[in-house]
């Protein structure tokens, strides 16, 4: 009878701790050929192993029950599946990895007004983001200029060789015709235009969104050859910190720092920009190659997260740039004589405020209202001449959207408003202006099938000066 029992609790125990062997061939989910060297790794044994030439992993000693197995590769998204043993498994099961690479189709653009995902947008949008983002502020961290200066049909030109302003040209038309949003702020526009993208620092940046073609439609008459959207980072709980400090060998030095944090009811983001560049004469012809420049820039903003759906941010901007370039002996001694007196130097100051306030009614429908107040003062001296003035601009908008079937509606209004007055005892010219424009647009993105999207918008702006005018388009794709 003993013996008995015993032969009956050792089937039982072998029984119970009955071993499997698992195999399985890890492929490409796109051309189906097979990964060498991917891995596959049984989350409750803590145990793994890695693929042959052929994509083949084997698995032994797996008691039975579920188990949760989980194969990864480098560049490919890790798959889990879930197995119970015993199986009756007599040849291996293929586990099919899709590349990351396609994560770009789940890139969500905001510049297009819907907040579409970039593989279904027919306008034709380009993103900068992650590791190339942050390559270029390493590489560049004072300003933008190196990372739009790289981006596919975007041409840099200098405006200044003296002071090193560039304007930004799309589709090889003026600067002038490019729009440049910050969070979908037109805060760089105006008579600051040559100087915009040489006080912007890109730490504090997620994504830049860069609209080729007309936009028109969705952003008025600076937006005629396209638009460039400085997409920031938001809080997150997490919080984040970056402390940057460079120097270069032609003896340009920055020190800018970012702070995020998120906390149950407030959220607070805070960037700091300190640039400062010595005169440099590379090919020592008494003239600078790089000027003497002192750019500072802060920018903190609040957010109120008055509930999961509602959303207030408040934020300033502030960018104040000195840079002088010329004769070296001017710039940098400051000693002019008969020989030696050319110099250009620029002053300016810009100060923006940035209001926004967002609620999502329910899955389908929102609400987004936001303004910002931008002044924007500048000075140009040189020897023969002077010139100061100020600008005074506005914005404001209110936008309503909503999603039916097939469709996503986006309807709203707009007031802009420009005052730019000019000190004419040092130019002795009068060339002061006043505008405001009114604005009503409609945007809807119907997705037709399952291969075909359809965008029509229409803008009207009325012009105080210039009149009524009416911006259509029509994107398919």
């Amino acid at each position: 009878m003993e013996k008995l029992s015993f032969y009956i609790f050792l089937f039982v125990g072998t029984s119970a701790f009955a071993q499997n062997t698992f195999k399985a061939t890890i492929k490409n989910a796109e051309t189906k050929e097979p990964l060498a060297g991917a891995t596959a790794f049984v989350k409750q044994l803590s145990t793994g192993t890695s693929s042959d030439t052929n994509g083949l992993v084997t698995l032994n000693n797996i008691p039975d029950g579920e188990q949760e197995i989980v194969f990864s590769y480098i560049g490919y998204f890790k798959k889990e599946v879930r197995v119970v043993f015993p199986l009756d498994q007599k040849l291996p099961r293929e586990i099919f990895l899709e590349p990351e690479n396609e994560s770009l189709d789940e890139v969500v653009v905001s510049s297009t007004r819907t907040n579409s995902r970039i593989a279904d947008s027919p306008i034709r949008v380009e993103v900068i983001a992650g590791e190339e983002l942050s390559e270029k502020d390493d590489m560049r961290p004072a300003n933008i200029s190196m990372l739009l200066s790289e981006a596919t049909g975007i041409q840099p030109q200098q405006t200044s060789a003296v002071n090193g302003n560039v304007s930004i040209r799309l589709l090889g038309l003026d600067g002038k015709y490019t729009q440049i949003l910050k969070d979908g702020f037109p805060l760089f526009s105006g008579f600051a235009q040559g100087l915009s993208i040489m006080q912007i620092p890109p730490m504090d940046l997620k994504q830049v969104e860069i609209i080729k073609g007309s936009s028109s439609s969705l952003y008025g008459s600076d937006a005629i050859a396209g638009i460039i959207n400085l997409i920031t980072k938001q809080p997150t709980e997490k919080g984040e910190f970056n402390l940057l400090l460079n120097q270069t060998s032609l003896l340009g030095s920055d020190l800018n720092g970012y702070f995020a944090k998120k906390w149950k009811k407030f959220g607070l983001s805070l960037l700091s920009g300190n640039s400062l560049q010595q005169p440099v004469d590379v090919n020592n012809d008494g003239f600078s190659d790089l000027p003497k420049t002192k750019t500072y820039t802060l920018n903190p903003k609040v957010y109120y997260y008055i509930n999961p759906s509602t959303t207030i941010m408040a934020g300033v901007n502030g960018t104040f740039d000195n840079r002088t370039g010329g004769d070296m002996q001017v710039v940098r001694e400051n000693r002019p004589d008969i020989t030696h007196q050319f110099f250009e130097e620029n002053i300016s100051n810009r100060i923006s405020s940035q209001v926004k306030f967002n609620k999502e009614i329910d899955l389908n429908r929102s609400l987004a209202v936001k303004n910002s107040v931008n002044y924007f003062d500048r000075s140009i001296n040189e020897p023969l001449s002077r010139f100061k003035g100020t600008q005074l601009s506005s914005y404001s908008e209110v936008a309503y959207s909503f999603k039916k079937n097939n469709t996503q509606w986006v309807m709203g209004a707009v007031l802009l408003t420009d005052k730019f007055t000019e000190d004419s005892t040092r130019s002795h010219i009068k060339r002061d202006y006043s505008y405001s424009t009114t604005a009503l647009f409609v945007q809807d993105d119907w997705k037709v099938s399952k291969k075909m999207t359809l965008q029509a918008g229409l803008r009207t702006d009325f012009q105080n000066k210039f009149g009524l005018f009416f911006l259509p388009r029509v994107s398919l794709m």
